[in-house]
Formats: C-alpha cells, structure tokens, sequence
C-alpha cells in the first residue's frame, strides 16, 4: 500500500509545494488571511454574545432601580421572571459593607431571604 505524504491548504485543499517550508499549511497569503478573517469574525460574535448577556442584566437592574428607588429591597422572583443572569458580574465590591456583585452601571446584593437590593455606580 502506497501512503502519500501530500500536504493540502487547510483553506482551500489544494495541494501543497513540497519545495515550500514543512510546517506550512495554506497555500498563499490570501487563503491564510481570509481563514483569519473568519477566525476573527468568530470571535466577534462570541464576544458580542457575551456584551449583550451584560447589556440585558444591566438594563433590567436599571428599570428595578427606577421603578423602587434605591432603599427597598426587591424580591428575587421579580428579577428572575424578567430574565435576570445571576452568574455574570464585572466585580465584587463593598456597598454599605455589603458584599455587590457590579454589572456595568449597577450593582446588586442578593440576600438569604431571597431579596435583592440595588445601586447605581
């Protein structure tokens, strides 16, 4: 049985030139740049997915924080029916000595009486 050691552009499977460097893997300039190109794209729409999940949190701790005011505490269930992430945050900080998970513009304490109250950073 005959094995060939033939290399192929892992962009557009043409044959590689075995005159060429050995660790190559595209066969031109323009298949490695448009396979970064689609690389690139990939990752902007992870990032863009991950930018909106903060966008959403923080808009909804914002129509909280208007709608109570800044002294009530806020059942949870409110939050979570309106589609709140409680997994996401930018930092942990202290608020009035308590622990507050920040968001973006806001920043929430989540209590064992499953209460929440919020702040505007």
């Amino acid at each position: 049985m005959l094995m060939s050691n033939k290399k192929y552009c892992q962009f557009c499977y043409k044959p590689l030139n075995g005159d060429e460097h050995g660790n190559r893997i595209y066969c031109d300039v323009s298949c490695y740049s448009y396979q970064k190109r689609l690389r690139g794209n990939d990752k902007y729409k992870d990032t863009k997915a991950q930018l909106a999940a903060f966008s959403k949190t923080d808009q909804i701790l914002k129509s909280f924080y208007e709608l109570y005011g800044p002294e009530k505490f806020i059942p949870a269930g409110l939050l979570d029916a309106a589609g709140m992430d409680w997994h996401i945050n930018k930092k942990e900080l202290i608020i009035e000595g308590l622990l507050s998970k920040q968001i973006d513009k806001y920043a929430y304490s989540l209590f064992q009486n499953k209460t929440v109250k919020i702040w505007k950073v």
